[in-house]
């Protein structure tokens, strides 16, 4: 099933990519998970607090991670550069910067 997919989709996929994914997703849900028991179970924080500070955790993390595991290459920024709007070009410089070369702009 999987090889007939595959030969009609002509989809090639990059094991060592997907393990690496499969590594980052782990890294960034454990903690996560982690913090939203403790927000919510032993503080009983109230849900607007609780969001905000799960959304930094998960940016802080994901960005880390990322960086970490070499996860972006050159040609997603490519690809995302032509699906953004051109407004939004310094930003993906600044991204180009951190998870490419390493070194923040």
């Amino acid at each position: 099933m999987q090889k007939t997919l595959a030969s009609k989709a002509q989809i090639k996929i990059d094991l060592s990519h997907f393990a690496k994914t499969m590594a980052l997703a782990a890294v960034v849900a454990l903690p996560l998970a982690g913090i939203d028991y403790t927000l919510t179970h032993l503080y009983a924080i109230n849900p607007v607090t609780r969001l905000i500070l799960e959304g930094i955790s998960f940016l802080t993390v994901y960005t880390i991670s990322l960086r970490l595991f070499k996860i972006v290459e050159r040609g997603d920024l490519e690809l995302l550069k032509k699906a953004l709007p051109h407004q939004l070009e310094k930003i993906l410089k600044m991204l180009e910067g951190l998870f490419i070369y390493g070194t923040p702009p």
